[in-house]
């Protein structure tokens, strides 16, 4: 899977985790965005599921969950993904 296949998939996860029904860059401060910390773990949770592996310990960080590219970038390290 590709990168950006990864992060329309991440994407939809959080807006799906949102009560408005708008549109969250890929480079927007999840945090800034109101996105709280349950809503990032069900996010992490969801992408667990759906992509089959456990995020490490040490990147369930501000670093790695901070933006929807950030996350979609550590999936795709994690998932061996291919640019095609």
């Amino acid at each position: 899977m590709n990168k950006k296949d990864i992060e329309v998939i991440v994407s939809n996860i959080i807006q799906d985790k949102i009560d408005e029904n708008r549109y969250i860059a890929h480079d927007a401060i999840l945090a800034d965005e109101g996105i709280d910390s349950l809503k990032i773990i069900e996010v992490v949770v969801k992408i667990e599921e759906i992509f089959n592996f456990e995020f490490e310990d040490e990147k369930l960080s501000y670093e790695t969950l901070r933006t929807i590219g950030s996350i979609a970038e550590y999936v795709y390290q994690r998932t061996g993904g291919e640019d095609q």
